[in-house]
Parts: structure tokens; C-alpha cells; sequence
């Protein structure tokens, strides 16, 4: 991918980071039950495959992924 592609995405991400975390905190106290049902159904598989990466892609902050990696 061309850098300043990159760099664009980076710096479109930087800006509105915060905004979006603030307004959508997806804190994992939060989720619904079946929510939690589900990121566990995926955590299992995939933990068999580790350390085999996993991508975490336009799911908003990183909750799930900071979840999951903890």
C-alpha cells in the first residue's frame, strides 16, 4: 500500500479515536450475555491455533481484541 495511504488512514483513525471510544465504550462489563457467548465461541477455536495471528479489522477501539488478548 502506498504510505501516505497509510498515513491517512492512521490520521483519520487519531482524530476521531477518543470521540468514538467516548460515545461507544464497549467496556466488557457491558456486553450482553450473548455477546460474551459469542466472543467465547470464537476465543475457543482460536485459541487452539495459537499463537497463529488473529486480525481484529473495523471492529471499533479494541475492546474485544484487548478482551480476548488478556
Amino acid at each position: 500500500m502506498p504510505a501516505d495511504f497509510l498515513e491517512a488512514t492512521r490520521a483519520s483513525y487519531d482524530t476521531i479515536a477518543a470521540a468514538y471510544t467516548d460515545r461507544f465504550p464497549n467496556r466488557p462489563g457491558d456486553w450482553h450475555p450473548l455477546d460474551r457467548s459469542l466472543i467465547g465461541a470464537f476465543a475457543e477455536p482460536a485459541a487452539v491455533h495459537a499463537p497463529a495471528p488473529v486480525a481484529d479489522l473495523g471492529s471499533g477501539p479494541g475492546a474485544v481484541t484487548a478482551h480476548l488478548h488478556g
